[in-house]
């Protein structure tokens, strides 16, 4: 990955603090007038999770095979420039489940935990797998686009995780991210930041031509796929409240622009009363503030619009 290719590994995440967790916390920073506490990722959702595990089993499988001196696996399953021109399309999906060696699938996987745990839970665990596949899919397509007389093969999740980092910042871009560059000195910096980083490094990598083996346009894809997907969704048809919320994690206040209107003022006054303080919640503290019975109307809300 581009942002650990360039010594910037991200080692922990803010997460903005409720009022009645505020104690005194030996990793606790203030931006602004909000609260974060700064720490590994939440218990991973469900498709983070079964993604961690996929990976992690299928990179068990490699492993064995490559020790029994058996390449037809992964030959069969990593996208080659060559096979695909020979009908083998299902390697556009099946790249992204392998890893050239451990330290490969450890730093996905901890891109992926660390990053998609939030993700998944803002977008819902179907839209978050759809981002995901279709990440590693359009950095599959972007590198074989550039790479199809080259002869060479690729592996890694790493389009996809980026897919899911680029999305991170998308929607929290005000959030601090602990690094450790160079694996020297903890800096903290902005999510938004961090995604500038991956970027520019990325782009320049690729426009330079120096890979060392990494596939930096495959990670260009993933961005642009994670960035996108988050807009298209933030769309007021799709995601009623999402809006909202980027706003006020970039520190602005909401506007009308944002706000649902009923020609039927029974559904205004239900919005203004129960979803309007919801949405305010988690402005603040996050969606993992909410209780059951909050989440419960924000399903309502979305029935009734």
């Amino acid at each position: 990955m581009a942002i650990l290719a360039a010594g910037f590994l991200p080692i922990a995440i803010g997460r903005s603090l409720p009022h009645k967790t505020r104690l005194s916390h030996p990793m606790r920073t203030t931006l602004g007038t909000t609260e974060y506490e700064i720490g590994w990722g939440m218990r991973p959702r469900p498709v983070v999770k079964w993604l961690l595990i996929i990976n992690f089993a299928v990179f068990c499988l490699q492993s064995i095979f490559m020790a029994l001196g058996k390449t037809k696996f992964e030959d069969f399953l990593h996208l080659s420039a060559i096979d695909v021109s020979q009908g083998y399309l299902w390697q556009f999906f099946t790249y992204m489940f392998l890893h050239a060696d451990v330290l490969h699938l450890l730093l996905n996987l901890l891109m992926l935990w660390l990053f998609g745990v939030e993700v998944e839970l803002a977008l819902e665990s179907r839209r978050f797998l759809q981002m995901y596949i279709i990440g590693g899919l359009v950095g599959g397509l972007l590198w074989y686009v550039f790479s199809y007389n080259s002869g060479s093969s690729m592996v890694g999740s790493s389009g996809a995780v980026y897919a899911v980092i680029i999305a991170f910042a998308t929607l929290y871009p005000n959030r601090p991210i602990t690094l450790l560059p160079f694996f020297i000195l903890p800096v903290t910096i902005l999510a938004k930041y961090l995604a500038l980083i991956a970027v520019a490094v990325s782009v320049l990598l690729s426009i330079r031509g120096e890979s060392g083996g990494v596939a930096h346009l495959a990670h260009l894809g993933g961005m642009a796929v994670g960035f996108l997907f988050v807009k298209a969704l933030s769309s007021p048809e799709w995601f009623s409240g999402f809006q909202r919320v980027q706003r006020r994690e970039r520190g602005a206040s909401s506007s009308t622009r944002f706000r649902v209107v009923s020609p039927m003022g029974k559904k205004d006054e239900f919005i203004k009363q129960q979803i309007d303080p919801i949405l305010d919640k988690i402005a603040e503290h996050g969606i993992q503030s909410l209780t059951r019975e909050e989440r419960r109307l924000l399903d309502e809300a979305k029935d009734r619009l």
